[in-house]
């Protein structure tokens, strides 16, 4: 048996790999829905994707009422500055969904996650 079995997650660790797993699901998903050729079951996973970001958006405010997940108020001048440095409608060319921090090259999404989320708790 693994040393670490016996150590229980706390609270936070639970939300916080919840919240990742979501992000995963919701993907997997979004993948799905795009590219399913049957309308019925394109509307089914749409149905399944929406209950999805809600049940992720449920985790992500538990999460903030507690501080766990601080986000800042974007200023306006910081907010215009991105928009410029954006590129044009650029097409994707994996399965992923467009985020804020690609994961790094080698690093799955729930890795890049959890040191997110150990810097965090660490700062």
């Amino acid at each position: 048996m693994h040393p670490m079995a016996h150590i229980p997650m706390q609270d936070k660790d639970m939300l916080c790999d919840s919240l990742a797993s979501q992000k995963e699901i919701t993907g997997i998903y979004n993948t799905f829905s795009n590219e399913c050729v049957s309308t019925p079951l394109r509307n089914e996973l749409l149905n399944i994707l929406h209950d999805e970001h809600s049940i992720g958006a449920d985790i992500l405010s538990e999460m903030q009422k507690r501080g766990w997940y601080p986000a800042e108020q974007a200023e306006e001048q910081k907010i215009q500055s991105a928009r410029q440095n954006l590129p044009a409608q650029t097409p994707r060319t994996d399965n992923r969904l467009l985020c804020a921090r690609p994961p790094a090259a080698g690093i799955s999404f729930r890795e890049q996650e959890a040191f997110l989320f150990h810097i965090r708790q660490i700062s």
